[in-house]
């Protein structure tokens, strides 16, 4: 390892970090395109580990140059001329505690609610209808995506038409929710979906969706209690059009946390809290 890109590509997810970033092809590039790869998107990883790791490094070495979108060559030129690197011990690049708030803003208007959807589909005679009913109902609403806010355990079942066909008789609610989720998947319709409770059971459902059918864009909002469940399904899709969600509310416990695993420049921020119906202070 005598090189910055390599250097980088050894830590935690550093592919998958780049990755979400936008970055194709990491595992043929080399050390130098995984480097540039690096600068180019240094931008959107304010207080991440790979960030501070870059940055710790060039201070332990003396490089006075600046990481930014244009400075791979400049730093890697520095580094050239050098026989060795003195590799900076892992304290050095520990999490800062600090953040910045996320650029990109989402707002609860631009996605109907799944709850509303279902309650203008719920009567259809058939999974042809049922799917008819939802589609055509987000499509008048000039909506951005569909809102999905169910509690973990929901996600332990799974949607099939023998299970779709009973719950339309008996308006089981559960297992029309998950079918619903895979029509809007299909039709490639994005979700903001709300993770709750530990987010373990919806991750693994979507991870299982996405095999199936496929996933469109997804937007995770994740709490206190999901944040790593959410990141580990983000880099498990690998889609740089995906994002997390975070509230004001959760930030300061979150977010330094947050943004030292996950490029918070690839986040959004909502500019409404939302809270069940159920416990309206959740």
């Amino acid at each position: 390892m005598n090189n910055p890109g390599a250097f980088l590509r050894k830590m935690p997810d550093a592919e998958r970090v780049l990755r979400v970033c936008g970055c194709q092809g990491l595992d043929k590039a080399s050390d130098y395109e995984f480097f540039s790869a690096f600068c180019k998107t240094s931008d959107k990883l304010c207080h991440h580990r790979l960030l501070l790791a870059a940055k710790a490094l060039l201070s332990q070495n003396g490089c006075r140059e600046k990481i930014t979108p244009d400075s791979a060559e400049m730093i890697w030129r520095y580094f050239a001329d050098r026989f060795f690197l003195d590799v900076p011990a892992e304290s050095a690049y520990a999490t800062d505690g600090d953040y910045d708030l996320p650029a990109a803003k989402l707002s609860l208007e631009e996605f109907f609610s799944l709850e509303e959807l279902l309650e203008r589909a719920i009567d259809a005679d058939g999974l042809l209808a049922f799917e008819k009913n939802l589609l055509a109902a987000f499509s008048v609403s000039e909506k951005r995506g569909v809102l999905v806010d169910l509690p973990d355990e929901v996600y332990q079942k799974q949607p099939n038409p023998h299970a779709t066909m009973i719950a339309l008789q008996t308006k089981d609610r559960t297992a029309l929710s998950l079918q619903a989720l895979r029509i809007f998947s299909q039709a490639h319709v994005p979700l903001l979906i709300v993770l709750r409770e530990s987010g373990k059971a919806a991750s693994a459902f979507l991870a299982r969706l996405d095999l199936l059918v496929g996933l469109p864009q997804l937007f995770l909002l994740l709490s206190p209690s999901t944040w790593e469940k959410g990141i580990d399904l983000l880099f498990a899709l690998g889609k740089s059009e995906n994002a997390p969600v975070l509230q004001e509310k959760d930030l300061a416990l979150v977010a330094p946390l947050f943004s030292y695993r996950y490029p918070i420049g690839k986040s959004c921020l909502l500019l409404q809290e939302l809270c069940r119906k159920s416990c309206k202070n959740d």
